[in-house]
């Protein structure tokens, strides 16, 4: 009965208020609906009551949406008529005392309009209405600018009485972002504690609540809650993921040789040009828990790519191992070996381009590219790290021969980003002579910039 009472009533109202209103300004009316007024505009008596009525009716079914309620405010703020709509809602609470959805939607309004009385009504409502979940959230909200300390306990209370799974999670994070504190963090432990325990859950449940756990690190629990997930069965990719995190998990609570197991296991199952392998990898080596453990992976890598030289994954992933060990001349010297196997663009090449940069070795890049350019020599990408590479090496001549390489064909414009590329690379190097001529010839393309 409840349910459309207020809308009713307000509606009923506004019909009498559209009597009046006629009466009283039937010669303003015709001046108002030429005027600049954006209430004479834009709503009709009839289109102010359909709307509040439809805004209404959405706060009736879920006091805490958020633009139904501005919009209702903004509404009656435009018409002048927000102690209007503060009575509406004052009188439906007169007539049913135990509707608690009301009592949110009108503190909410006097919240929004700056109105005293917020206070009193929350406190009289939420012990009133003890649990009804949105209250308990207005009245952490309450409590927090008001600087009380109880503020954690009446989101924790909001958390536990929250039937909805979606809204429970953002308060659930809410509550993880204010867990700084040793009691903030004790609460928030407590109710992650509990939602392992909640029944029926999913596996994918599982694992956005691991995720969660993890983005405010509590390891030990994200640990619990992930091996449930790989119980229950995931799909290929999200068991995957499930697998990283656990060993992230176990890295940071500091169980390296069992993150190193988990990584380990990930990397056999793996493809070479997968595109979660090389997270993999590095994180393995992130993980090496001693210098006898680098040192087994280091022969068990080499001996994989002694085995297969021909096969440019096991190429790079050991020169990649070696660089982790602080051995660049070999890693590179691995490269540059790999080059003429490699494949084009893909996984693998797009892996070693990003090592050689890390190695920082100008003759390097240039020996591998130009074994790459020996095959592909239209790869004008590549090229173009080639003259970057030669100018490093004070090879100027041959970068100059390249760059024109590089830019023949392209119109100005293009032509033009390349130069101002080039010159902004020499003068990180402090190539300022190089830089100087390209930036001469970019402005003699763009005069007027």
């Amino acid at each position: 009965m409840q349910t459309a009472d207020i809308a009713v009533r307000s509606h009923q109202g506004t019909a009498l208020c559209k009597l009046k209103l006629l009466l009283a300004f039937g010669l303003a009316l015709v001046v108002l609906l030429g005027s600049s007024s954006s209430y004479a505009q834009d709503k009709t008596v009839e289109g102010f009551s359909a709307e509040s009525l439809s805004l209404r009716t959405a706060l009736h079914h879920d006091s805490m949406l958020p633009l139904p309620l501005d919009a209702l405010v903004r509404l009656y703020a435009d018409a002048d008529r927000i102690d209007e709509l503060i009575g509406l809602y004052r009188n439906h609470i007169e007539e049913y005392p135990d509707d608690p959805g009301a009592k949110v939607v009108l503190i909410r309004i006097l919240t929004k309009t700056e109105r005293e009385g917020v206070g009193e009504l929350l406190t009289s409502a939420s012990t009133k209405h003890g649990d009804f979940a949105p209250l308990q959230y207005l009245l952490f909200q309450f409590l927090e600018e008001k600087g009380d300390e109880r503020y954690l306990e009446a989101l924790s209370r909001a958390i536990d009485l929250q039937p909805n799974p979606a809204k429970r999670n953002q308060w659930l994070e809410e509550l993880l972002q204010r867990s700084e504190s040793e009691s903030g963090r004790a609460i928030a432990s407590e109710k992650l504690t509990a939602l392992l325990a909640v029944e029926g859950q999913t596996a994918e449940t599982y694992l956005n609540l691991a995720k969660l756990m993890q983005r405010y690190s509590f390891w030990n629990l994200s640990r619990e809650v992930l091996e449930l997930a790989l119980e229950d069965g995931l799909a290929t990719d999200q068991e995957l993921e499930a697998e990283i995190l656990l060993a992230r998990a176990q890295a940071e609570i500091g169980n390296r040789v069992e993150a190193g197991k988990i990584l380990d296991g990930i990397l056999e199952r793996l493809a070479p040009d997968h595109w979660r392998r090389q997270e993999a990898m590095t994180f393995r080596v992130s993980v090496i828990a001693s210098e006898e453990e680098r040192l087994k992976m280091l022969a068990d890598y080499r001996k994989v790519f002694e085995e297969n030289p021909k096969n440019e994954s096991a190429a790079l992933e050991y020169a990649e191992l070696l660089n982790a060990g602080e051995k660049k001349a070999e890693a590179g010297a691995i490269l540059v070996a790999a080059a003429p196997i490699m494949g084009s663009g893909g996984a693998v090449e797009t892996r070693s381009l990003a090592l050689l940069e890390v190695l920082a070795k100008p003759d390097v890049s240039e020996a591998f590219l130009s074994l790459r350019l020996e095959d592909e020599p239209e790869r004008t990408d590549l090229r173009f790290r080639l003259v970057k590479a030669r100018y490093a090496l004070g090879k100027d001549a041959d970068a100059e021969q390249d760059f024109a390489a590089v830019i023949a064909g392209l119109d100005k414009d293009e032509a033009s980003k390349r130069i101002l590329e080039l010159q902004r690379y020499l003068r990180g190097i402090e190539r300022i002579d190089a830089a100087g001529i390209y930036l001469a010839r970019y402005v003699r393309n763009h005069p007027a910039e």
